[in-house]
């Protein structure tokens, strides 16, 4: 993250809304300064419109449920288990979403 932090920044203009989590290291002690928090501000200096920090993963379920449309696509993208979040907002869809 901290090598490619000015990638990253840029990676997601496409997107029509990006959320961004807690970093969390893998197997190392975290690095001063590298944050999700450090990406938010880098997204936002490049332009992106919507794009918000939510620290706690289990607090972005319900936040989806808030934000998102039917015919909406849903990415999850990170290191570690953060597919698990696309996995389980999938299994526990609302009827509206079926």
């Amino acid at each position: 993250t901290q090598l490619l932090m000015k990638e990253f920044c840029s990676a997601f203009n496409d997107a029509d809304h990006l959320i961004v989590t807690g970093i969390h290291p893998g197997g190392e002690d975290p690095i001063e300064g590298v944050n999700g928090n450090q990406i938010v501000e880098g997204v936002k200096k490049f332009g992106h419109k919507k794009v918000e920090f939510i620290e706690d993963t289990k607090k972005v379920h319900d936040h989806l449920l808030e934000i998102i449309q039917p015919g909406d696509a849903l990415i999850t993208l990170g290191a570690g288990n953060v597919w698990e979040m696309g996995r389980d907002f999938l299994a526990n869809l609302p009827e509206r979403f079926r």
